[in-house]
């Protein structure tokens, strides 16, 4: 029995019906993890003997119908979107290939080999490179001025008496002059002389990545002389 014979489209199932806590994804986008859109699911491949899901079918209006796993598939409700993981080109092949019913199938003799391949994807991400740090400190100079001050003194200056009247009696006598003198003051304040404008600005470098990345390739050996060159793509080693 083909492993598809159990398999019918929700389409087509009068007497089936979607549970209530899950959603009708046929319509929603379907999208690969890493961001690329395949298209919108068509409809849902039930398998009969478990009514259950078991693949999405997507078609992107282009080509055949896509056959996705269920099991390989996410559901983004909150953005009604179906994203899977795997890749495309076996849906592809296998959609071509498996489909039941309307699809064509691949010949019964047919044997079929993969070969695959690894892909390099750089991105870059924000890392911490290291941190600058501004602060202020407190230095120490030595300050020298000359100030002028002015200060009094006394001046004594003696000069006859010619025409003093009376007589002076004679008697021990003082006279106190306070003197006056400028006084240094020295006063200290902060005044604002420069300041530091601080702001990040970026700028792009060249890294060179230098990496391995494997592949396969197909080895024919034997009787290569029974193959079919034209046919056979694949590079033949011994």
């Amino acid at each position: 029995m083909n492993r598809h014979d159990e398999l019918t489209p929700l389409s087509e199932m009068d007497n089936y019906e979607i549970s209530h806590d899950d959603p009708d994804v046929r319509g929603w986008r379907a999208v690969t993890t890493d961001g690329r859109d395949l298209g919108r699911v068509r409809d849902l491949l039930i398998d009969r003997s478990m009514m259950k899901a078991r693949y999405f079918t997507v078609s992107d209006g282009t080509q055949d119908d896509l056959m996705i796993p269920a099991a390989s598939a996410r559901l983004d409700r909150e953005r009604e979107q179906v994203q899977v993981s795997g890749d495309a080109r076996e849906w592809e092949r296998y959609a071509a290939s498996s489909t039941p019913d309307t699809r064509t199938h691949a010949r019964a003799d047919d044997t079929r080999l993969t070969r695959a391949e690894e892909e390099v994807r750089i991105g870059t991400r924000e890392v911490e490179a290291g941190e600058v740090v501004v602060a202020k400190h407190i230095e120490t100079e030595r300050v020298t001025r000359d100030v002028p001050i002015e200060r009094e003194r006394v001046r004594v200056e003696r000069r006859p008496v010619s025409d003093a009247e009376g007589v002076s009696s004679i008697a021990a006598d003082e006279i106190r002059i306070p003197l006056m003198e400028e006084e240094v003051v020295v006063e200290k304040r902060p005044v604002v002389k420069e300041e530091l404008v601080i702001s990040k600005e970026r700028v792009t470098d060249t890294e060179r990545i230098d990496t391995e990345v494997r592949r396969e390739e197909f080895d024919i050996s034997g009787d290569t002389n029974l193959v079919d060159e034209d046919r056979a793509k694949s590079r033949s080693r011994k």
